[in-house]
């Protein structure tokens, strides 16, 4: 009788696999590092801010685009080149202006990844721009 029982849940463990529950444990575990990763954009330091910018972008996390777009316009270069990589990875349209006004960022990586960003995304309203960019100021296109 044992086991038939043992039988009985080894089979009911095989067919159900992997079911909701640990799916549910993954979303659950998304959920709060992408909660983290927003905790970090805020963070005194802009190594954190700047690895919280570029995750979020690896990880497509949908939502996040306001504080990408708002961390256009830190203070810290890196912070800047690295919410510029992920607005292109996330394909976020809503992203073209305030990755326009990025093209001037007054470090050229800034730059380059704001028009690698704006490629991406493919909005032909950049195009204009860019070639404005790359026309006025070739030195920064130069090894």
């Amino acid at each position: 009788m044992r086991t038939a029982v043992s039988l009985f849940w080894i089979a009911v463990l095989l067919l159900a696999g992997p079911g909701a529950g640990a799916r549910e444990d993954a979303r659950t575990r998304r959920e709060a590092r992408v909660a983290r990763l927003h905790e970090m954009l805020a963070n005194s330091r802009p190594t954190y801010r700047a690895k919280a910018a570029e995750v979020l972008g690896v990880l497509r996390v949908e939502g996040a685009e306001d504080k990408l777009v708002a961390a256009l316009s830190d203070g810290d270069e890196r912070v800047r080149e690295a919410a510029a990589a992920a607005l292109g990875k996330l394909r976020a349209r809503g992203a073209v202006d305030p990755l326009m006004v990025a093209l001037d960022d007054p470090i050229g990586g800034g730059t380059i990844a704001a028009i690698t960003a704006l490629g991406e995304i493919g909005d032909a309203r950049a195009a204009k721009a860019i070639a404005g960019k790359l026309g006025a100021e070739p030195v920064l296109w130069l090894p």
